[in-house]
């Protein structure tokens, strides 16, 4: 269960140091130094590896290609399904969302596990049998139980950002100071790899940002597409990820620089973004990333 990935990655330690943080000014220096308004995309930050700010470009621009999303899901654990895949993820969402609340009840009274009717048996199943293990876990850490409680779809404060305010499914933001904090996404059908790894990093420098803390661990929750066995995966989000936003941040102040360049109107007087104003930037050469691009039918096949 998530809370047990991630509790399992704190008591290894933190495998490296880490030298690029959201608490760290210098990490936004070329955003901050645009004066935006609140009008830009957050997941600019989670753009996929790219040769260049193509991807970052397209992200703010385009929406991603998705293969199968408008597609009917048959079965979705367990039960009978006529939903696409897309409505079917939001079913999923709500149900990890109130799995991971009865969690929450269970670590911070202690009292009997009991989930609703309404999460289907496999879900309820997959959490109850990892119960017992993190609590093991939790008496390892000398921890109040109800530290290790997960918020769940709490908005992040990106207050002094250009950026509205992103929701994780969950972030372990409570732990006692010495502790790393954590954040949780479930996805039905999870982004290509390693763009999972770029979207809990961002996350986490966004959380970072709010709590002036680290944010080490991430937690991704999924459907394996073979098996339909739920699947969850802990990931140490360390420099690479990181380093990764810092390109993402510095390719999008690129954007505005270059399109300003071309006598582009890119930011209003109102401090606004007019994405329609960006120029597009060179087509790079095909990279080992574009085949599992999202926007790679739009993006080669134009120039």
């Amino acid at each position: 269960m998530p809370t047990l990935a991630y509790l399992t990655q704190v008591t290894q330690g933190s495998p490296g140091d880490i030298s690029i943080r959201g608490f760290d000014d210098g990490l936004w220096e070329d955003l901050l130094s645009l004066d935006l308004a609140c009008s830009l995309k957050w997941k600019v930050l989670s753009a996929g590896p790219c040769p260049n700010a193509r991807r970052v470009f397209f992200q703010l621009v385009g929406e991603p290609d998705v293969e199968g999303r408008d597609e009917p899901v048959a079965d979705l654990l367990g039960q009978g399904s006529f939903a696409t895949r897309r409505e079917a993820g939001r079913q999923f969402h709500a149900w990890v969302a109130a799995a991971n609340q009865e969690i929450n009840e269970w670590l911070s009274t202690s009292g009997q596990l009991t989930f609703s009717g309404q999460i289907p048996e496999r879900l309820a199943g997959f959490y109850a049998q990892r119960a017992e293990c993190l609590g093991q876990h939790v008496a390892n850490l000398s921890l109040d139980g109800a530290k290790a409680v997960m918020n769940v779809e709490q908005a992040i404060n990106t207050r002094g950002l250009p950026f509205g305010a992103p929701t994780p499914d969950g972030a372990w933001v409570n732990m006692p100071s010495q502790f790393a904090l954590g954040v949780f996404e479930a996805k039905l059908t999870p982004p290509p790899e390693p763009c999972d790894v770029y979207l809990l990093t961002a996350y986490a420098a966004l959380l970072e940002w709010e709590h002036r803390r680290p944010c080490d661990y991430g937690v991704l929750l999924s459907l394996d597409s073979g098996s339909g066995q739920l699947c969850c995966d802990p990931y140490y989000l360390g420099e690479v990820a990181r380093d990764h936003v810092r390109q993402n941040i510095e390719h999008f102040a690129s954007l505005i620089a270059w399109s300003r360049l071309q006598g582009q109107d890119v930011i209003s007087d109102q401090k606004q973004l007019d994405v329609t104003q960006l120029c597009r930037p060179e087509c790079p050469e095909r990279g080992p990333a574009c085949p599992r691009c999202w926007y790679r039918g739009e993006c080669r096949g134009q120039t």
